[in-house]
């Protein structure tokens, strides 16, 4: 009987999941489904597997919608940001991706989407002596969160993205216009960051922390601290203890901000 009843709903998963029309925009992005290995009733800890075999279901992580809006990836981009993760993290690599284990949010402290985008778009930073003295590699995130609620991809998930000090080997960086008086963080982006990392959560079960730009002090004295400089240390405080008390209450389940 369970058996059947397994069988049956990994037809209707399927018929479900290849039924679904969409409007054909190619910078959406599409529900992914996920494997998983079910192991007994009431099991949270399960680990992605690439089959669907017979004793296994289906998980569909429902994305919310994305447009492409990709910085710059190139040699010297990768160059830059294997350097870095050499110099900084101790980390030995022929390719520059994370592990994603973490979520960053942060807000840009500018005014518009564009001046955000064109920041973060070319390879090497410009001015900030401060930060560009320890390393060329510009400051990058993987999404960025436009005033009107509409999510933009800068970099795929496992690119790697410098955006927080001593953590950027496992984490997602999500950017979120604004932050400033004259340009405050509106409730449409609140909703669309609780989405994206409700989605990410999903695509990534293995992620164990979410945090708020400001918070990334936690970790300085944690195992997952990986800053070969001790004296590369900032001050934040974005995006705000008042905006990530209001992710947190609208996410459905609770992830740590502190290791």
């Amino acid at each position: 009987m369970i058996l059947q009843y397994l069988f049956k709903i990994n037809v209707f998963i399927f018929l479900f999941s290849s039924g679904c029309s969409y409007d054909g925009t190619p910078d959406y992005i599409k529900p992914e489904i996920q494997t998983y290995r079910l192991r007994s009733r009431g099991d949270e800890r399960r680990k992605p597997i690439k089959k669907v075999k017979k004793n296994q279901i289906r998980v569909i992580c429902s994305s919310p919608v994305i447009l492409n809006r990709k910085i710059i990836w190139n040699k010297l981009r990768e160059k830059l940001s294997l350097e870095y993760m050499f110099l900084h993290h101790g980390m030995k690599s022929t390719k520059a991706i994370i592990a994603p284990r973490m979520i960053v949010v942060h807000h840009t402290g500018s005014n518009t989407f564009k001046s955000a985008w064109w920041s973060m778009e070319k390879p090497q930073i410009k001015g900030r002596p401060y930060i560009s003295k320890s390393s060329s590699l510009n400051v990058s995130a993987h999404f960025l969160v436009d005033t009107d609620g509409k999510i933009y991809r800068l970099l795929s998930d496992k690119k790697f993205a410098r955006h927080v000090i001593g953590l950027n080997y496992m984490a997602i960086g999500i950017e979120n216009v604004g932050g400033t008086v004259r340009t405050p963080l509106t409730e449409n982006q609140l909703n669309s960051n609780v989405k994206l990392i409700e989605y990410l959560l999903c695509k990534y079960p293995e992620i164990k922390f979410l945090i708020g730009h400001h918070e990334y002090y936690r970790f300085r004295k944690s195992s997952y601290w990986k800053e070969k400089n001790k004296r590369y240390y900032t001050f934040k405080s974005d995006p705000g203890i008042k905006f990530m008390k209001r992710v947190r209450k609208k996410l459905k389940r609770k992830i740590k901000s502190k290791p």
